[in-house]
């Protein structure tokens, strides 16, 4: 067997190159659900290696934010909560409410 017949290895540097923006959040919600990097392979047909270089960079980060963009729906309010900078440059997950008859609730209860 030549070197020249030998199968093409895989680019293993992206995921698939038709993820759109709401592909990539499905993403983030099913490494937060605790899904394998094979389920999530499997779930866009590509390959374990792929699926792992892709959320090598990413599971970090979105481990460590899981919290932020959380929503509670409480009667008379809703609670989000968003990262806020400290005057001493650190940082806090803080919760925020807002009326429950916001023009945006219905928005944000179907992000859920």
């Amino acid at each position: 067997m030549s070197a020249s017949s030998l199968p093409v290895p895989a680019r293993t540097r992206s995921f698939p190159h038709n993820l759109t923006p709401a592909d990539v959040d499905k993403i983030r919600r099913m490494v937060l659900a605790g899904n394998s990097t094979a389920e999530i392979a499997a779930t866009f047909g590509t390959t374990e290696r792929r699926a792992e270089v892709f959320l090598g960079i990413r599971r970090p980060r979105w481990l460590r934010y899981r919290d932020e963009g959380r929503i509670e729906f409480m009667p008379g309010k809703t609670v989000f909560y968003r990262w806020r900078s400290r005057d001493d440059g650190g940082r806090d997950l803080r919760p925020f409410s807002v009326a429950a008859i916001s023009m945006h609730r219905d928005a944000l209860e179907k992000r859920t």
